[in-house]
């Protein structure tokens, strides 16, 4: 069984931006206790999935490798964020904008996925990459003052991920990766 995810993979310059980014964050909740993600990992994931059987998982990358997808596209990195919200992040991430193609890309893998069974997440999907989980919050996070360069990225494909938990966080490894 593997724990997958459907992700969007960014390109390094767009990763080594994020990566300085998180450094002015670090200095702002120097207080807290939170857990990074290593720039390595950083993606934008567009559905997860869960524990999937190996039969269904050859099935799903089977689907996956039959889709009529959307042209490749342009995403824009945004401000930084948080959930549930910025004075008690839990999750700390980075926007992007949301392309009509990308809501396209989620609507479609969402139906492959419902068609083979899979439960789907039924809040309103906000493209972001997550950049730390926070354990002991001590500040508050004021987003308005981290700088965020206007960086814009070509989407050309998507990938299935597996991941997997450790105590030093998460490991991610590609399964598939699909051509836009």
């Amino acid at each position: 069984m593997s724990r997958l995810f459907l992700a969007l993979p960014l390109p390094w310059e767009i990763k080594q931006t994020i990566f300085e980014t998180v450094e002015q964050i670090k200095n702002q909740m120097s207080h807290s206790r939170v857990g990074w993600v290593r720039s390595e990992q950083y993606h934008i994931t567009i559905h997860f999935l869960g524990d999937v059987d190996e039969g269904i998982e050859d099935r799903l990358i089977f689907e996956l490798r039959k889709g009529n997808y959307p042209k490749p596209f342009q995403l824009t990195l945004g401000e930084v964020g948080a959930f549930p919200d910025k004075k008690h992040p839990q999750t700390i991430f980075v926007k992007t904008n949301i392309h009509l193609f990308a809501i396209e890309l989620y609507k479609k893998l969402g139906g492959v996925l419902a068609n083979l069974g899979f439960e789907l997440d039924r809040r309103p999907w906000m493209p972001h990459i997550t950049v730390g989980r926070v354990k002991v919050q001590s500040e508050v996070l004021k987003p308005e003052l981290i700088l965020v360069p206007e960086q814009t990225f070509c989407v050309e494909s998507f990938i299935l991920m597996a991941s997997t938990l450790s105590a030093e966080g998460s490991f991610y490894d590609i399964v598939e990766e699909i051509n836009l």
